[in-house]
């Protein structure tokens, strides 16, 4: 129907408006459904890395309050104990940990007998003196009293010296901490204190672990009342705590806070944040603590703001302005096509006159044509451009995927690990309390013939529980931490890392090729080659050990070999000696945690590598491993 009034026709104008306004509402939908995926994605990813954080938090406790039952236990299991025997044990809990900042013996002393217990400590500590703590915070010598628990022996004494002689019965913090450990047997934390040893810090606390005559918890109150024989003590400060995971958590752009949710006044132990997005609790000895995570304002904006999301707007609207004018031109061809049919009628009417308006109108049309090419060519390009785009959001989410694929394989590998490690854990333990209950019996029976060698086997089921727990720490933190890389001579570096592993003479070193002298590697590399040559030492059965290297280049990678003149492994065992906490021997028989190789196939693969075994019994054993060539700086 056309327009006969005069007036311009506003139709092609409200449909090109009505598509405009359908199209970007579209474009809008599906740019927030994007932005909502990528945020929830980016969300589950930084609670998994946070989670992380706060189990590796957890773990140092947990080891720290191991550490304390070791110690309980040491007392437990000895009638009276020297200081140069407390000094030599906890110098061997204290190797290789920086979360203990000292160890101490606190023992009940009465006070009829502090003269006399003064003069005896006079004989270590030349101006040793029982002192209390008073509110001024200043250390002075105690008044009489019916019952003192000073502090006696102390290990790291550097550092340490104000504390020597600290009774802990003159502070009201300290005292309702050693009463509760005392009268239920337990290990207790305290809240956040301020050391005598380091005014300037209030961060720090203390945890207690009750001793008892007879080295066996009472079963009534009034027994564990009676028979305290004193306490075990392990002082903490929480700066050096927190001091790994910290960094950790700044890696991964988050702000932390450590809050006690037990204390009463000042419950926090850390960090600033007035809120948090994730919170994780954290359980110590009678005491509760919660971690608490807070995104940065960089990665908050770049979480909730993702350049996909505002690219997609762009082109949405992009698309929005051309599909409208592509239908605006289009309504007016067609509009114009009607009047010209319109026209065609009127000619055929008229005489030949109109001829030339005729041409005129068919010259017009031609331009539209022409017109309507453009726009369908425009409309086509826009449409790749959309075919692009679904291409690059269809790549984005199998991106996705592979990623929550990659999160199920490591929780599944977490879970075998989480499993394996408590099983293999119990099995020292379970010796340890075995040979504890042979030693009671020993006692009771007043046969102390036996009790060193009990108390032999005891330490090194420690030992090797110590070893144990230092190989998980390593096998955990593989492909976790970026290494630092440095470039060495990799015969060198071989030969060096040999001389230190060899225990004798017996040991030969050999190479059977050229090897890189410019090998970029990070410490790990160090680790596999230790590994393997202290695998060689220990399971030789020969008078010479010949132990001998080579190595082949390939395209991408270095193939690095070790060869040995040992017992050799029969190849059902090939998989089986790959695998956690696997040995061929019994552990009283070769000396290690069965960590070594397990280790080692980590390491290997995660740098994309692969190791293998070649043997034959009775005929030497041969390990090959990869090492790539463009680990880059």
């Amino acid at each position: 129907m056309s327009n006969t009034s005069g007036l311009p026709d506003k139709t092609p104008f409200l449909i090109a408006s009505l598509v405009f306004i359908l199209s970007l509402a579209i474009s809008l939908y599906f740019a927030t459904k994007i932005k909502q995926e990528i945020v929830s994605n980016n969300l589950n990813v930084i609670f998994s890395q946070s989670e992380k954080i706060a189990v590796n938090f957890q773990a140092t406790i947990d080891r720290s309050v191991f550490d304390l039952y070791t110690l309980q236990s040491f007392y437990n299991t000895q009638q009276s104990i020297e200081y140069h025997q407390f000094k030599r044990f906890t110098q061997l809990l204290l190797k290789d940990i920086d979360v203990i900042r000292a160890l101490e013996w606190i023992p009940k002393v009465n006070g009829s007998n502090r003269e006399e217990f003064v003069t005896q400590q006079k004989v270590h500590f030349k101006d040793f003196q029982i002192k209390a703590l008073k509110e001024s915070k200043r250390l002075k010598p105690s008044n009489a009293k019916a019952v003192y628990y000073p502090v006696t022996f102390i290990q790291p004494l550097v550092g340490n010296e104000n504390a020597l002689g600290l009774d802990l019965n003159s502070n009201a913090v300290r005292r309702s901490t050693l009463e509760y450990a005392r009268d239920t047997g337990e290990i207790t934390a305290t809240e956040q204190i301020s050391l005598v040893q380091d005014k300037l810090s209030s961060n720090d606390f203390l945890m207690v672990a009750p001793v008892y005559l007879g080295g066996t918890t009472p079963t009534t109150l009034e027994l564990r009342q009676e028979n305290l024989k004193g306490f075990v003590l392990g002082v903490f400060q929480v700066k050096s705590l927190i001091k790994e995971i910290k960094v950790q958590a700044e890696n991964e752009g988050l702000s932390m806070s450590l809050i006690d949710l037990d204390a009463g006044k000042s419950p926090r132990l850390f960090g600033q944040n007035s809120h948090f997005d994730f919170t994780f609790d954290i359980n110590l000895p009678q005491r509760a603590w919660q971690l608490q995570f807070t995104l940065t304002d960089t990665l908050r904006s770049q979480l909730y703001q993702p350049t996909l999301y505002h690219w997609t707007l762009a082109f949405g609207l992009t698309i929005s302005c051309l599909l409208a004018i592509s239908t605006f031109s289009l309504k007016r061809i067609s509009s114009d096509r009607l009047k010209l049919m319109i026209l065609n009628t009127h000619i055929q009417n008229h005489n030949q006159n109109l001829e030339a308006k005729v041409q005129d109108r068919t010259q017009s049309l031609a331009i539209k044509n022409d017109e309507l090419s453009a726009n369908v060519s425009q409309l086509i390009q826009s449409r790749e451009a959309l075919n692009k785009l679904m291409t690059e959001l269809k790549k984005q989410k199998e991106e996705a995927e592979h990623k929550s694929i990659e999160l199920a394989r490591s929780n599944k590998e977490l879970d075998e690990f989480a499993y394996v490690a408590s099983h293999d854990l119990k099995a020292p333990l379970r010796g340890i309390d075995q040979l504890a209950s042979w030693i009671e019996e020993d006692l009771a029976s007043n046969d102390k013939d036996e009790i060193p060698e009990h108390l032999s086997s005891i330490r090194q089921r420690v030992t090797r529980l110590e070893k144990l727990l230092i190989d998980l720490l390593e096998y955990s933190k593989v492909g976790r931490h970026e290494e630092k890389i440095s470039q060495v001579n990799s015969k060198q570096l071989i030969k060096d890392i040999f001389m230190l592993n060899t225990p004798s003479n017996q040991c030969e070193l050999r190479f059977a090729n050229r090897f890189p002298e410019h090998l970029n590697v990070t410490a790990q590399f160090e680790l596999i080659i230790r590994n393997l040559i202290g695998n060689a030492i220990k399971h030789s059965n020969n008078d010479t050990l010949h132990i001998e290297f080579d190595c082949t280049e390939n395209e991408n990678a270095y193939t690095f070999s070790i060869t040995d003149n040992g017992p050799g492994i029969d190849s059902k065992h090939f998989e089986q000696i790959f695998q956690m906490f696997k040995t061929l021997k019994p552990r009283d028989k070769v000396e290690g945690s069965g960590m070594g190789l397990a280790l080692i196939k980590k390491v290997v693969n995660s740098y994309g590598g692969n190791v293998y075994v070649e043997s034959t019994l009775g005929q030497g054993t041969t390990f090959f491993f990869n090492w790539p060539k463009n680990l880059s700086k």
